[in-house]
């Protein structure tokens, strides 16, 4: 009976340190959200002037980019109703036209938020910007892990 209730009290234990371990991990997870701010206002050592018109580009970049994900957003629903709904295929076409315009009007926005960036540096971190946008490089050519079902 000993040897039993030493048991349970040993299994309610390691069930409290393992929820009290997930509880930590989940609160004290890094944000990757601020990631690739912090992490280019490091590599490139902005002043802190910098940082604030870095600041404010990413306020305007990430208004630019919602709008055009959310123009994509329409024009997808738009399509993928209008297949269902009898839409023409001239009709379907002239929305995946307009997909194909607005991704590049995405990638526009992104080269001149970073160009913008370049902008910012000074001759002595132009070479650390350099050294990103390799990185950038491998960033934006990787491609994305396939959904699993």
């Amino acid at each position: 009976m000993n040897r039993l209730k030493f048991f349970k009290l040993l299994s309610l234990a390691l069930l409290l340190i393992n929820v009290l371990l997930i509880g930590f991990l989940i609160v004290n997870r890094p944000s990757s959200r601020n990631g690739p701010e912090r992490r280019v206002i490091e590599q490139l050592d902005l002043t802190p002037d910098q940082i604030t018109t870095y600041k404010t580009a990413i306020g305007k970049h990430k208004v630019k980019m919602e709008e055009a994900n959310q123009t994509i957003r329409q024009l997808k629903k738009e399509l993928y109703e209008g297949l269902g709904n009898g839409m023409s295929e001239e009709k379907q076409t002239l929305i995946v036209d307009k997909l194909g315009a607005q991704k590049k009007e995405i990638e526009t926005i992104h080269l001149n938020h970073f160009r913008e960036i370049k902008e910012l540096c000074t001759p002595e971190q132009q070479q650390k910007f350099k050294e990103l946008s390799t990185e950038l490089a491998r960033f934006f050519s990787h491609p994305r892990p396939k959904h699993r079902k």
